[in-house]
């Protein structure tokens, strides 16, 4: 008769040690039977090989047995399989457990259960939104992520105006998507990829610089007036765009002029004085650059 072994430890890596409960165990671990090299009186081994039983938890009867050969334990006699040689085919989110069966010709040796153990199935994952418009400006916003709490990802950018603020991560997260200017009057589209799913990005054209103004021109009614020794008023007209700025200046204190200063078209109104000299005079106006010259007659 088989002799008694120690109980089975699933695990998911070789260094990590089991928890009360193991997620996704890649690897079974037991201790291999006191009577793993022994022979009997005819010189037979007493353990033939091992077979693990697969049990969903509180199940007195297992889903699913596996053989496992008789493995070479290693120098402290523990046992080591890849479950992945195994075929199983457990569902994901069962609680199970499992134990180990030393057979040999006369009977069997079963260990106590392992630790208990599931699997999450296979892993998938949402984006939300997977399509982004953005304006010339750019800015940020988020993309939610849902996926399985151990289900591992990574993000990337695949356009140097695009930036995301994390690069990996497990489980549900919020991806911060960062868009740069557009510096182009042409709109331009881009991509980050998430867990596998690709977010385009369209962002629009910058717009088109606003054009120069066009240069002030000015124009007045006349250019020249005559005036007797007694003066008087007049006026004249200076012509050009609403934006464009002016100043009135005389060169002569006896001429003078109102508004001195304005902007867009206006008509301008200026005083002559009495004159008593004896020959005639001249002044000028200068408005907006142009020039009106002004003669008052003197006594004969």
């Amino acid at each position: 008769m088989v002799k008694s072994f120690s109980v089975a430890t699933l695990f998911a890596l070789v260094t990590t040690a089991a928890s009360a409960q193991t997620v996704d165990p890649r690897y079974l671990q037991f201790t291999a039977s006191a009577d793993h090299y022994a022979v009997n009186a005819n010189n037979q081994p007493v353990v033939n090989g091992y077979q693990m039983a697969w049990y969903q938890n509180g199940a007195s009867a297992p889903f699913q047995t596996n053989d496992l050969g008789k493995p070479v334990p290693d120098a402290n006699g523990t046992v080591l399989i890849d479950l992945n040689t195994l075929g199983a085919t457990p569902t994901a989110g069962i609680i199970y457990e499992a134990r180990v069966a030393a057979v040999g010709p006369t009977g069997s040796g079963v260990s106590g259960d392992s630790n208990q153990f599931t699997f999450s199935g296979p892993c998938t994952y949402q984006v939300t939104p997977t399509n982004v418009t953005a304006a010339a400006a750019g800015g940020q916003g988020p993309l939610t992520l849902t996926a399985g709490a151990t289900c591992a990802w990574t993000a990337t950018a695949n356009d140097p105006w695009l930036a995301l603020n994390v690069a990996s991560g497990s489980g549900n997260a919020t991806v911060t998507l960062t868009i740069a200017a557009n510096p182009n009057q042409t709109a331009r589209t881009g991509s980050v990829t998430v867990a596998g799913v690709v977010v385009t990005v369209s962002q629009d054209a910058a717009a088109a610089p606003a054009p120069a103004p066009a240069p002030c021109t000015y124009a007045l009614s006349a250019t020249s007036a005559s005036f007797t020794l007694n003066g008087g008023t007049g006026t004249v007209t200076l012509t050009t765009g609403s934006a464009c700025t002016w100043t009135a200046v005389s060169n002569q204190s006896w001429l003078t002029v109102n508004p001195t200063s304005g902007s867009g078209s206006k008509t301008l109104t200026y005083t002559v004085a009495k004159y008593n000299g004896a020959a005639k005079r001249t002044a000028t106006l200068t408005i907006g650059g142009q020039v009106l010259t002004v003669t008052e007659a003197g006594k004969k």
